[in-house]
């Protein structure tokens, strides 16, 4: 057998074995492709090794598209990254004037015009954090955060924050914590206020009449130093 190949391997073990060469291999010099080797052994009667039969599949033009995909891809975080970042430092710019615009002694109309303008700009804001956190995900960078929270008060921070776009929609969004949940834990807030904007504000973009439900419960946790909590987001639309 070639120095570079498992045949060896093969007969004293009496298992398949199977490989995928590398730029640098030998065998991938002289030939210029790069394979997918696959080695099995013959068995007598009574199990041993007598032989091996290898083969070898050309995954050259495999492996390139999978080299362009995975470039392609880091590009598009790159990219992704680099806009969120870009259209933050604007909207920050406008969040800022919304804010010293409110405090001009504005009429009851143009303060709920404001605030509005306010929401939007912090919504599109989140939004942005969303498409940074898929290219961070992607990068595997996400980092999640063990800080204390009050689970009850981020989702009252949640409800307030959609309470001003179910008003105008004449819909009813309601909060229902369980007395069982507690008042202090271990988690990542921010994380957890990310999920809950995107189902309450899914909820009520596609709830055209009635009720939008937020209900927190707590769950049976594998010890008693762990919260585990379970949070439903319930609508009447579609």
């Amino acid at each position: 057998p070639c120095p570079w190949c498992g045949i060896g391997a093969v007969v004293a073990s009496g298992e398949p074995y199977t490989e995928v060469t590398r730029p640098g291999d030998p065998r991938e010099e002289v030939t210029g492709r790069a394979f997918q080797i696959h080695l099995n052994p013959i068995k007598d009667e009574e199990g041993g090794v007598v032989g091996v039969v290898e083969y070898g599949l050309d995954v050259t033009d495999l492996r390139d598209a999978r080299e362009m995909a995975q470039a392609a891809d880091r590009a598009k975080s790159a990219f992704l990254a680099n806009m969120s970042h870009e259209i933050r430092t604007p909207m920050n710019g406008i969040m800022g004037m919304l804010e010293l615009l409110h405090m001009t002694g504005l009429d009851a109309e143009q303060a709920e015009y404001a605030d509005t303008a306010r929401q939007s700009c912090r919504r599109l804001v989140q939004l942005l954090s969303d498409i940074l956190d898929l290219s961070r995900i992607e990068a595997g960078q996400l980092v999640v955060r063990s800080e204390p929270m009050n689970p009850a008060e981020v989702l009252a921070q949640t409800v307030d924050l959609f309470a001003p776009m179910a008003r105008k929609q004449g819909l009813d969004l309601a909060l229902s914590v369980d007395p069982g949940v507690p008042a202090r834990a271990i988690g990542d807030k921010a994380r957890l206020q990310q999920v809950l904007t995107n189902l309450v504000g899914n909820a009520l973009k596609f709830t055209p009449k009635g009720s939008v439900l937020i209900e927190a419960w707590p769950l049976p946790s594998p010890s008693p130093a762990q919260c585990r909590l379970l949070v439903c987001v319930t609508d009447t639309g579609i």
